[in-house]
């Protein structure tokens, strides 16, 4: 009998840990075309909502077992991104959010990812800045990356606390750290793309781009279940 109860409890805890986390944005490119430049038809189409230069975001197969955004260094006059909003033109202000992807160097380059307000650049949530010496730098931490070896990023905001841990393959590397922007706006975006620089070196791949607001865990104790 002690075990039926001990799975009770186990299947109540797996419930309320999993119910009514709300999907913000999924771009996974799956379903894109191959060698196309990628379509701006926002969070419900699992796309960008604006590409800065033609050409510079492209669906690609190679970097990873499925197809993913190619994105391109093309101007040696100014900084160039790609784009995303949440889905309804949500823009979270309380409570968790939760921002993941996955980054492949194909050679180094001076690279950012950026999280922002929703429709505007003003608000500097978070920005990882990745250099074409090898070194990147994120909010509370800084450190080295290599061409052709994959990170994946996991960004947990606390919009309460005004902090943000950041975990790398799935280790911790900076944890409770004060975020930027102010508090009269709340995310609604994340850029990726290109520093300025004067040459047209650099090349990445970006994939699982996925944004939630996670539900609470709640306890639930299962007694009543049959």
């Amino acid at each position: 009998m002690k075990y039926r109860v001990i799975a009770w409890l186990l299947a109540g805890i797996v419930l309320a840990s999993n119910a009514d986390a709300a999907l913000l944005l999924r771009s996974n490119l799956n379903n894109e075309i191959v060698d196309q430049n990628v379509p701006t038809g926002g969070a419900a189409a699992g796309e960008p909502i604006f590409v800065d230069v033609p050409g510079m975001a492209v669906v690609r197969q190679g970097a990873f077992s499925t197809p993913s955004l190619q994105i391109t260094d093309v101007s040696t006059i100014s900084a160039h991104f790609v784009n995303y909003e949440f889905l309804n033109s949500t823009e979270v202000t309380t409570g968790t959010l939760k921002i993941s992807f996955v980054l492949s160097f194909a050679q180094l380059g001076n690279y950012i990812v950026g999280v922002r307000e929703q429709n505007g650049a003003a608000q500097n949530f978070y920005d990882a800045t990745f250099t074409d010496t090898g070194f990147y730098f994120l909010p509370g931490t800084s450190g080295t990356y290599a061409a052709t070896t994959p990170l994946t990023f996991e960004l947990v905001f606390d919009l309460d606390a005004r902090t943000v841990d950041t975990r790398i393959n799935g280790a911790p590397v900076a944890n409770g750290v004060p975020m930027g922007g102010t508090v009269v706006r709340g995310i609604g975006s994340i850029f990726f793309g290109h520093n300025f620089d004067a040459d047209t070196n650099g090349q990445f791949d970006l994939d699982d781009l996925v944004v939630v607001t996670p539900a609470d865990t709640i306890f639930i104790d299962g007694f009543d279940l049959p």
